[in-house]
């Protein structure tokens, strides 16, 4: 699997940002999930300056996985 395949953690939004981090509320998973900037895809409509942002959360295959997200 290459490491740049997407993987869609459904709508989520934004309640903390940090530098290097997003602490995203997840719908999908009713569960608070810190997300770091460098697994955010770029299909992602949720963004380290979208904080209280909303949208399709889209982070790396292998992260997701590592994470038991998908």
């Amino acid at each position: 699997m290459a490491s740049d395949s997407a993987a869609s953690l459904g709508e989520g939004r934004v309640v903390k940002a940090t530098d290097k981090a997003l602490c995203v509320e997840l719908d999908e998973h009713g569960k608070d999930v810190w997300i770091p900037l460098s697994v955010l895809h770029d299909d992602s409509e949720v963004f380290d300056d979208d904080e209280n942002g909303d949208g399709e959360v889209i982070v790396k295959s292998w992260w997701a996985e590592k994470e038991n997200l998908v």
